[in-house]
């Protein structure tokens, strides 16, 4: 497959996944007939070919690169390996290649989707928003709308936050703010938030 060749695919495959997925994401969160208004006909058209054309570049960057690697190796340690031919991608674009490529798509497309169309999208997927308690501190948190761990990504979150604490923001944390007064317990609330984002808590 020669370069033309290989950039033809990948802007088809990009440009389909992305068609299929879009389509699959309205249809399902506003029904058929939502598929004609001009907004999400925008969202299809305007980003089949517009992410289809940015996506595709860049995959076709990192198969030369991953094909140029391949036959270096190939070429280098070609009198030593026995499997030397296995190395060399000559057809770097196969069925492996396009299923990654969809499912690459297929989050890409969705998260695009929840940017532009959160109202949409929250009417089949209600923002769970549930709240969260570290034993060592009484006050209940929130994380993402939809976050979702398990009882075993909190434990390890409030570990976390608790060996990155100082003694006295736990202290605080866990008074009357009557007893310590509202500008160290806001003080220590922040320090709270900032330990949260530091071991990964909006990420979950």
């Amino acid at each position: 497959m020669n370069n033309k060749e290989l950039q033809s695919k990948l802007d088809g495959t990009v440009g389909a996944a992305f068609l299929l997925t879009a389509i699959y994401f309205i249809w399902t969160n506003s029904g058929f007939f939502s598929l004609f208004s001009f907004k999400h006909l925008a969202f299809i058209l305007i980003g089949a070919a517009v992410f289809g054309f940015i996506l595709s570049s860049l995959l076709y960057i990192t198969l030369k690169f991953l094909l140029k690697i391949s036959n270096y190796i190939n070429n280098k340690f070609s009198k030593y390996s026995p499997f030397n031919k296995t190395l060399n991608l000559a057809s770097p674009f196969g069925i492996p290649t396009e299923i990654l490529i969809y499912v690459l798509v297929f989050f890409i497309t969705k998260n695009l989707y929840v940017y532009f169309f959160t109202t949409e999208y929250e009417i089949k997927h209600p923002p769970l928003m549930r709240s969260f308690h570290c034993t060592q501190f009484k006050n209940e948190f929130t994380l993402g709308k939809y976050s979702n761990p398990t009882n075993k990504q909190i434990e390890d979150l409030c570990i976390c936050i608790d060996n990155k604490l100082t003694e006295a923001d736990k202290s605080n944390l866990n008074s009357n703010v009557n007893q310590i007064g509202s500008e160290n317990l806001i003080k220590s609330i922040k320090n709270f938030g900032d330990s949260l984002k530091q071991c990964g808590g909006h990420d979950l």
